[in-house]
């Protein structure tokens, strides 16, 4: 057993082998690319039986001994062993972009917010006023459909099929009474609509006794 000062052990006879494949893993990674994160989860593997057989305080002074690497590189390595499932992983994938992922994989996923009647009715509208609106509205209506789309973690195209499937398409003459409803008040204030209210049941009370009328 060889020592450093008269503390710190750093070489353990029984794992310079431990060592020395784990060197060449390192070696593998650097000269060849191809197969890195096989050959990192294997180091990976290594340095953990190491860590293991080590007493507390011995891991780190050993790697500096008797490894080619830094102690941050190693702690990639073991990182990957533990993340990486048996044979279920690019053996080609770089080390970092792996290691991205799967510190991706664990962070909280954003709450989305369900999905009602009223959204798709909502996203309808916006939908169709990016279609036929003048051109200020388009824009308008289409920039608030993408920000709504993505609230539901969603592109336009998919929620405008969610609405669809929530709220099914209007026919050809409901479109037309909507788009007629829509030009003629939709600018219009509450107390204008009530102005023509009063002026329509002054005219013809008729007609809105027959549209105001419960149905049997």
């Amino acid at each position: 057993m060889m020592t450093r000062g008269t503390n710190t052990t750093v070489t353990i006879a029984p794992l310079s082998l431990s060592a020395q494949t784990i060197n060449t893993h390192h070696k593998n990674i650097l000269e060849h690319g191809k197969g890195m994160l096989r050959e990192a989860k294997a180091a990976g593997e290594e340095l953990l039986r190491v860590k293991k057989t080590l007493k507390h305080g011995e891991f780190k002074p050993w790697i500096k001994e008797n490894c080619s690497f830094s102690y941050r590189q190693a702690a990639k390595y073991m990182q990957i062993a533990k993340s990486a499932p048996q044979g279920t992983f690019d053996m080609d994938a770089g080390i970092n972009s792996f290691l991205d992922q799967v510190a991706n994989s664990r962070k909280p996923k954003a709450h989305l917010q369900s999905f009602s009647q009223t959204d798709a009715e909502y996203a309808q509208k916006l939908h169709a006023m990016a279609v036929r609106g003048t051109e200020h509205e388009r824009e308008v209506a289409k920039g608030k459909l993408e920000a709504f789309a993505k609230s539901f973690g969603k592109t336009p195209e998919e929620l405008m099929e969610e609405a669809g499937k929530k709220n099914p398409s209007k026919t050809e003459v409901e479109e037309k009474v909507d788009d007629f409803l829509q030009q003629a008040f939709g600018k219009k204030s509450r107390a204008q609509l009530i102005q023509i209210i009063g002026y329509c049941m002054a005219e013809y009370p008729e007609l809105i006794t027959k549209l105001t009328q419960k149905e049997d």
